[in-house]
């Protein structure tokens, strides 16, 4: 009897961690979806409310201070405090961790520094918090009117780590979310220079549109008229004609390859 008692100990030992990280696990995802699409639904709801079709035609473009975006999302998010009101960034969590950051035993704080996510409450301008505890923070790029949402999951509980409760995500011009969390990670994958991208992170910028879309478009229409462009998986991929390709890997490469053989209107060549 006490054989068996100490067999099944053991095993208990031994599986429960196991169940309770795969419970873990999918409470995270669960709280990751439903985060992804309350954001999606809000600004679907906020273009439909303006009838417009492009997130960059909204009027929330317009808005110089945060009591105007308040505004602008309280029309279409439930929010029961943002930074105009009850939300206080000095009361949000501190610091935030990579996804891959292990615990030592040995060292205090628990984590190395290096092991500190690349994000922080205090520079994001708008946030709001939505009744189930979810954290948004809005960064809007006037420049070239992308918006990027920083997310954490389940507010000030931890484990406050990117991938589990802290995620990136940018919008495509339809509303669609990409997730770009790996740059929370350090990591060097972006759309002016997708080399070091993942094929996950390549999967996901496919996503979105490139922000410099309408550029390269003009670009097109000066230099390169009658040559279509496609936005492929993290590479560039132009069309001469009906069967030849050429291949660039970044933006900068198609700006180079603009300025040297496309020159009838040079100023058009630049991305910048």
């Amino acid at each position: 009897m006490l054989i068996t008692l100490a067999v099944i100990g053991v095993v208990a030992v031994m599986t429960v961690p196991v169940l309770m990280n795969h419970y873990k696990d999918k409470v995270y995802e669960t709280r990751y979806q439903k985060a992804k699409a309350v954001i999606t639904n809000g600004y679907k709801l906020m273009m439909a409310h303006y009838s417009v079709f492009d997130i960059r035609n909204l009027p929330v473009w317009s808005c110089e201070d945060e009591a105007c975006y308040a505004k602008e999302h309280s029309q279409v998010f439930k929010i029961v405090a943002d930074s105009t009101s009850g939300l206080n960034k000095n009361n949000l969590a501190k610091e935030y961790f990579k996804s891959e950051a292990a615990l030592s035993l040995f060292a205090m704080p628990a984590y190395a520094a290096d092991d500190k996510a690349n994000f922080s409450w205090n520079d994001i301008g708008y946030i709001f918090q939505t009744p189930d505890g979810i954290l948004v923070g809005v960064d809007y790029d006037s420049a070239e009117r992308n918006i990027s949402f920083y997310v954490d999951t389940n507010g000030n509980t931890k484990p406050n780590r990117v991938k589990k409760d802290l995620y990136k995500f940018l919008a495509s011009p339809t509303g669609v979310l990409a997730d770009v969390s790996g740059e929370l990670d350090g990591s060097n994958c972006s759309l002016d220079d997708v080399s070091g991208c993942s094929e996950e992170e390549c999967n996901e910028l496919n996503t979105v549109v490139s922000p410099y879309g309408n550029r390269i478009q003009n670009m097109f229409n000066s230099n390169l008229a009658g040559h279509a462009y496609y936005y492929n998986g993290c590479r560039l991929e132009f069309q001469f004609g009906t069967c030849n390709y050429s291949y660039f890997n970044s933006l900068k490469d198609v700006e180079e390859y603009c300025k040297t053989n496309h020159t009838s209107k040079p100023d058009e060549c630049v991305l910048d």
